[in-house]
């Protein structure tokens, strides 16, 4: 089984990548031709033999961390921009999270679990139960970047640009399964973990 770890770009792709690969390297793909597999772009449709994760978080911390730690040329190409100069993403979904974010919470012909990034640790055991092997998670990564890090004006401006994601992401559940029974030939692993929150497609 081969596994994509995909997310809004600051809401722990790389730590939970990390944590599956077994390595520190950074490696992000433009195919999906690996086992272990990070992305930022939209959710790609039926493939075979694939899971995926999908990271979500605090949508207002995530932006303001792109803007001060991650405009790289390869950060805005792998969302799909390739022009970076005067680059100003809070007042405009530049990297398109929103359309990100509703590509992967819909079905696409293989499983995905959406998680939120703040609350992972506490769901280790419903990671492994989904990819069916045993994961170990680093040790909590505070979040270097805060809010009280840039103007109160920027916090407003983003927050207006990000309004509609900032509601379906407060009204996300910390996890969710996205799946559908007649075409995944696991349906026994969804009996296993049937306490959690499904969603089938």
């Amino acid at each position: 089984m081969r596994v994509i770890v995909a997310g809004i770009p600051r809401c722990g792709t790389t730590y939970l990548w990390r944590c599956l690969s077994g390595h520190d390297a950074i490696d992000i793909a433009h195919s999906y031709s690996g086992t272990v597999i990070k992305t930022h772009s939209y959710a790609p449709l039926h493939l075979i033999g694939f899971r995926a994760i999908f990271m979500f978080g605090d949508i207002v911390n995530a932006v303001i961390s792109t803007q001060l730690h991650a405009i790289t040329l390869p950060h805005f190409i792998n969302c799909g921009i390739f022009d970076i100069e005067n680059a100003d993403i809070y007042s405009k979904d530049l990297l398109n999270y929103e359309k990100m974010f509703d590509s992967w919470n819909r079905y696409n012909g293989y499983p995905v679990l959406m998680l939120r990034y703040e609350t992972c640790w506490q769901y280790r055991e419903l990671i492994s139960d989904f990819l069916e092997q045993e994961i170990t998670l680093l040790p909590f990564i505070e979040r270097s970047t805060k809010q009280n890090c840039i103007q109160p004006d920027l916090i407003d401006k983003t927050k207006h640009t990000y309004k509609e994601l900032i509601e379906k992401v407060n009204k996300m559940p910390d996890y969710k399964l996205i799946y559908r029974w007649r075409d995944d030939p696991w349906k026994y692993l969804f009996d296993k973990i049937n306490q959690y929150e499904i969603s089938e497609g």
